[in-house]
């Protein structure tokens, strides 16, 4: 019997460019043909095209199960971006991984355990990007802030798939996954904190930085949910000077961060 896909988002709300779910990193499986590593949106979700061969394969017990739970990890962000998480179920999963219930259940013992192994895959994606982007050009706080807003929002806008699943339907995905996403949004806190540690040595240590941090990267994690939710997330590259002056105003004072958020707007 088919089963049927979750219903896809309405393209005037979602407005998803193209379906990319990238969640492992090339060379992991070089066994030439056994991974393609991407789905766009006109992938068919059965047959799988990259179902491991029938029959013998010469192919090592290990290689197997780790190819099978990265398809079905990479099945769970492409089954929720169509369709939500509320909406996803283990047979929808499955069926666009081309894996059955029982491999399924080998590797994880339900959606939500699934969920979280594809919410932490997709994160640590986001970090990495984040952490290894270019430095600034010049070596200050403000710069620095700014680098990891301008990474954020490229990464989000080429990975609208993960961006719903990191951004906005972990909220959906019980205790788990919004712990999860605390511990996410506290390496932007504790990136934040460092970043005014080393970069502004004079700051009055008579407020509490850690406050601000959480609520800098709360609220601009916020403003970035609104967005994709209402499907708006082309938008992010045009708030990105305002982003900036809320980040960096509570450190630097009014002055500077008005300076830098004019100096963002003109690309300098």
């Amino acid at each position: 019997m088919t089963v049927p896909m979750p219903q896809s988002r309405p393209a005037q709300i979602w407005k998803l460019s193209r379906l990319s779910v990238r969640l492992h990193p090339k060379g992991k499986f070089d066994r030439p043909g056994t991974l393609r590593l991407a789905a766009s949106p006109s992938d068919s979700p059965s047959p799988n095209p990259d179902r491991l061969p029938a029959g013998r394969h010469g192919l090592s017990p290990e290689f197997v199960a780790d190819h099978q739970r990265a398809r079905i990890v990479d099945a769970v962000a492409g089954v929720i971006a169509e369709g939500g998480y509320k909406a996803a179920t283990v047979e929808h999963v499955i069926t666009r991984a081309g894996v059955s219930r029982r491999t399924f259940y080998d590797h994880f013992s339900d959606r939500d355990v699934a969920f979280v192994a594809a919410y932490e895959a997709a994160s640590a994606r986001l970090l990495e990007a984040v952490r290894s982007a270019p430095p600034p050009a010049s070596d200050d706080f403000i710069a620095g802030v700014r680098c990891v807003l301008e990474t954020l929002v490229d990464f989000l806008l080429a990975e609208q798939a993960l961006a719903l699943l990191i951004i906005v339907e972990v909220m959906a995905s019980g205790v788990e996954g919004t712990a999860r996403r605390a511990q996410t949004l506290g390496e932007f806190i504790r990136m934040l904190e460092r970043f005014a540690a080393a970069k502004l040595p004079d700051t009055d240590q008579g407020f509490d930085t850690s406050l601000i941090g959480e609520t800098v990267v709360g609220g601009i994690n916020e403003v970035i949910a609104t967005r994709i939710r209402d499907g708006q997330i082309d938008v992010l590259p045009e708030l990105l000077p305002e982003l900036l002056y809320s980040a960096v105003v509570s450190y630097v004072g009014f002055e500077e961060a008005e300076a830098a958020k004019q100096a963002m707007r003109e690309g300098r």
